[in-house]
């Protein structure tokens, strides 16, 4: 069952980024850190399948093992996702840039089987 609580802060002076277990954006406040939220929702997901004939395997996706790490000391969060039933190695790393409001997300998609898929990145944001 997916669970819904921040598991990992990113952020400087000016802005805050929490993290679900799962790679979710859960909350974004600017401009400033007591702001408001400026997020109610942002899942991503991956499409496996060609057009209009795979499905959507959500980032919570109960087959899908979990592991989240800071990299050293530093404003940079890795989360990442596998299974060995989808065949999948989602990575994410997430960083805010001292100095900048800025939110950086680099998003690596694996495919760990023996077959050749198309795979596609979404991200669903409220």
């Amino acid at each position: 069952m997916a669970v819904y609580l921040s598991s990992a802060v990113v952020g400087n002076d000016e802005t805050l980024v929490t993290l679900g277990q799962s790679g979710e954006m859960m909350a974004w406040f600017y401009p400033h850190k007591d702001h408001a939220q400026n997020i109610h929702e942002c899942l991503p997901c991956i499409y496996d399948g060609e057009p209009g004939q795979g499905r959507l395997i959500w980032s919570y996706d109960e087959q899908l093992s979990r592991h989240q790490a800071y990299l050293g000391d530093s404003n940079a969060v890795v989360t990442t996702l596998t299974s060995k039933e989808l065949g999948l190695k989602i990575d994410f790393t997430d960083m805010v840039p001292d100095g900048s409001p800025v939110f950086l997300r680099q998003i690596k998609v694996s495919n760990t089987s023996k077959k050749q898929r198309s795979l596609g990145v979404f991200l669903y944001g409220d």
